[in-house]
C-alpha cells in the first residue's frame, strides 16, 4: 500500500519546498519580463548591442517593470537604458 503525503503540510519539508516555490515563480516572472522587454526594445530600436544585452540582465523586476512603461516615451536605446531616468 503506497504511503501518500502533501509535502506543503509536512513540517520539515513544506517551508523550505515553499521557498524554494517561491523563489522559482519570482525567477519565472523576471525571465518573463525580460523576454517581453527585449523583443520590445528590438522592435522598436532594432538589435541589442552588447552592452545593453549586459546592462538588462543585470536589472532587478521593478526596475524592467519600469522600462516597459518608460519604452513608449524613450526616443533612443541609451535615452532608455540611462541611469537618470
Amino acid at each position: 500500500m503506497p504511503l501518500v503525503i502533501d509535502i506543503m503540510e509536512n513540517q520539515i519539508i513544506g517551508p523550505a519546498f515553499r521557498s524554494g516555490r517561491q523563489e522559482g515563480l519570482q525567477e519565472g516572472r523576471q525571465e518573463g519580463e525580460l523576454r517581453i522587454l527585449r523583443i520590445q526594445m528590438e522592435k522598436r530600436f532594432g538589435p541589442l548591442p552588447a552592452w545593453a544585452q549586459t546592462k538588462l540582465a543585470t536589472l532587478a523586476s521593478a526596475e524592467l517593470e519600469r522600462l516597459g512603461e518608460r519604452i513608449f516615451e524613450a526616443t533612443t536605446l541609451e535615452d532608455l537604458l540611462s541611469p537618470t531616468n
